[in-house]
């Protein structure tokens, strides 16, 4: 929600230390939105985000403040880059050119995380529930990753077989371990046989409890 207008940032940074006493400013958060234009600051007590901005070469300045929800998804895009450097930190060209990187997107993360469990405070303050929501969310990216490595398996299947010679053949097309492929190779197999006994085991409990 926009708040206010002003021709310079001090009079907008003045609303924030004036309505959000509390709130601290987002550093990396800040620097990776370009700290020439853009503030971020996040207030923990009220769960809430304060924004200031301009566009390049306007003197006009915007001040927004929204529910860190609404807030996490520019965010968590104006940390792209950082995300994708510590996902691969032995490739990231940026760690290779200048030591000390990695503590700066380490603090980015750390903030990134801030205004995430802000968002999770805003549903509960209990951290017992937090710690089960966000559980919840991990069991969720582990089924995407086991459906993803069955549909992986299928299009392996598909390009190299399921015969004996299969993972030797996939292992130097995809440059790994034979092992490795015969793994990948498998796993859609692996799924359907956990969900078959899964259920067949859901049945079996059934019938003895009705027993």
């Amino acid at each position: 929600m926009q708040i206010e207008t002003a021709d310079d940032y001090e009079t907008l940074a003045a609303i924030v230390a004036e309505r959000a006493p509390q709130a601290r400013l987002l550093d990396e958060i800040t620097a990776h939105a370009g700290a020439d234009y853009h503030s971020v600051w996040l207030d923990e007590t009220d769960t809430t985000v304060w924004h200031a901005w301009s566009e390049p070469g306007e003197d006009l300045w915007t001040l927004d403040h929204e529910p860190a929800g609404e807030a996490l998804a520019w965010i968590t895009e104006t940390l792209t880059l950082a995300l994708d450097a510590l996902a691969s930190p032995e490739e990231a060209a940026n760690y290779l050119d200048r030591a000390g990187r990695e503590e700066d997107d380490l603090d980015a993360l750390n903030e990134l995380e801030a205004v995430r469990l802000s968002t999770l405070r805003s549903r509960s303050a209990d951290p017992v529930v937090i710690d089960r929501m966000i559980r919840s969310e991990m069991d969720a990216h582990r089924q995407e990753i086991r459906l993803l490595s069955r549909l992986r398996a299928g299009n392996l299947q598909r390009a190299f077989g399921t015969e004996r010679g299969a993972p030797a053949a996939a292992a130097r097309a995809l440059g790994v371990t034979p092992e490795s492929a015969r793994r990948s190779l498998a796993a859609a197999d692996e799924f359907d046989t956990q969900i078959r006994d899964a259920a067949t085991q859901a049945r079996q409990e059934r019938r003895d409890l009705e027993a």
